[in-house]
Formats: structure tokens, C-alpha cells, sequence
């Protein structure tokens, strides 16, 4: 028994058959492609909206995150490189967005946060240092107070002769680095860092080595603090010598 759509099918030439098979795919196209590039409407308007107080891509995530959360029928996207956001909908929505990234787009809170080593061996009564550096909440803060030093690591034969002067020399950073993310709000610190110690290692007499050996010792740990109270970080044993170093930290509001 033959069916109406059998002798359409039969009499229909091979690029109509095709064009038949393709319908359905470009009305669908049409329709994605109406979706995906809505036209701007007359009581839209398109807006930037410049950031000035984030300091990584997170932040800019969070206000986004904020707006499109509640302005739902207004369009945002993110610009990391110029710290801003392209907006998209009505002049009231437009005011609306402006109100939330004012509030949100503060200046961070600066913090002091002053470091105290204490350190002690060869029988010698301890002694204390004090660092202090300046930390924007949510940043972080650096401080290198090494300098750089030559060492050998082999020679062009492979041997280390004494009295040999063809040695390969590299250099290492040698001293205090310290490296501090502060992050949370006031009541509620977390302090993120990374203590580096490293020193020289004078050769002993008679030794082959033309130059002193390096040790290193790490401290690093994440530790809730409050403002105006020491929290003790940690201690570091320095390798290859008889040194002890014990570290406390305190944080107060910068003026």
C-alpha cells in the first residue's frame, strides 16, 4: 500500500529531498541564533561600570555574581583587565547596578603586622628582631630582606681539585623573605604566610669548597588571628647549625 508522503518522496528530485532535511535545522538555527543575540529594545541602555578597589579576579566575580543575582533581567560582563563591568538593560536597572557596586567596592582595610624572630643557640643568650610590613586585607604583602650570594655547584671536569679555579658558580637569595595574604574582616582574621630563613655555612679549615654552603629553613601556615594580640607562628630549626628561631606575629589597623 502506498502512501501519500512514499510518492511525494519518489517524485521529489534529489536537492529537494536535501532542502527537505535541512528545514527543520535551520528554523531551529534561527531560533537559536534569536536567542542567544537578543536585540537591544528601545528602553535599554548600555553602560560601563568602572571598579576600583578589587584586587584580584575574585572580587570581580563576587560583585558579577551580586548583580546578576539581583537584577535579573539586566545583562553584566566581567572586564578584568580594565577592572569594569558592561552593562545592558533599562536606566533603572542601570541606577540600581550603580547603587550595589558602590556599596560593594570599598577601599580595604589596611593592617601592621609586625613580625618578632627570636633566636637562640651556641650558648649564647637569645636575641629578637622586629620586621614590619604593611597588608591590604585580601592582598598580599611582601618582604625580601636577602641579598645574593655566589656558590659552586661543580666544576668542567666534574671534580673539584683543590686549589682549582674553574669552577661553575650559580647565586641564591640569601636571608630573610617573608610573603603574607590577610584575609577575612575585623573580629574574624585569617593570616596566610611564608617565612623563608636561609644563611651560609662557613667551609671548615682544610676543605676543598672555595665558598660556604647554604641552609633553608620554611615556615609557612595559615593562622587565625585577632587585632592586637602576638599569635605564635611556629619556630625553625636553621639546618646545619645550632640555631633555634621562634616566631610570633601581631596585627593592628594601620592609621
Amino acid at each position: 500500500m502506498q502512501t501519500a508522503w512514499g510518492t511525494v518522496l519518489r517524485q521529489a528530485t534529489p536537492t529537494a529531498f536535501v532542502s527537505l532535511l535541512l528545514l527543520p535545522v535551520l528554523s531551529f538555527a534561527a531560533q537559536n541564533t534569536a536567542v542567544r543575540a537578543p536585540a537591544i529594545s528601545e528602553n535599554q541602555v548600555v553602560r560601563t561600570i568602572y571598579l576600583h578597589n578589587i584586587a584580584s579576579q575574585n572580587d570581580l566575580n563576587d560583585i558579577q555574581t551580586a548583580l546578576r543575582s539581583m537584577l535579573r533581567n539586566a545583562a553584566f560582563y566581567g572586564v578584568a583587565s580594565q577592572n569594569a563591568i558592561e552593562f545592558r538593560g533599562t536606566p533603572e536597572d542601570f541606577q540600581a547596578a550603580q547603587k550595589i557596586v558602590t556599596d560593594l567596592d570599598k577601599p580595604r582595610k589596611t593592617y601592621r603586622l609586625t613580625y618578632t624572630i627570636t633566636s637562640s643557640g651556641y650558648g649564647k643568650p637569645s636575641q629578637s628582631q622586629t620586621f614590619t610590613l604593611l597588608a591590604r586585607l585580601g592582598e598580599t604583602a611582601d618582604m625580601d630582606l636577602s641579598s645574593r650570594v655566589p656558590y659552586v655547584t661543580g666544576s668542567p671536569n666534574g671534580e673539584m681539585p683543590k686549589g682549582s679555579v674553574n669552577y661553575q658558580w650559580q647565586y641564591a637569595n640569601i636571608g630573610l623573605q617573608i610573603r603574607a595574604t590577610l584575609q577575612g574582616s575585623s573580629g574574624n582574621l585569617v593570616l596566610q604566610d611564608k617565612i623563608e630563613q636561609s644563611g651560609t655555612i662557613q667551609p671548615k679549615s682544610g676543605s676543598d669548597a672555595p665558598a660556604p654552603t647554604l641552609n633553608h629553613a620554611v615556615l609557612s601556615n595559615a593562622t587565625a588571628i585577632a587585632e592586637g594580640k602576638a599569635a605564635v607562628l611556629g619556630s625553625i630549626d636553621v639546618p646545619g647549625t645550632s640555631v633555634h628561631e621562634r616566631i610570633e606575629v601581631g596585627v593592628t589597623p594601620a592609621p
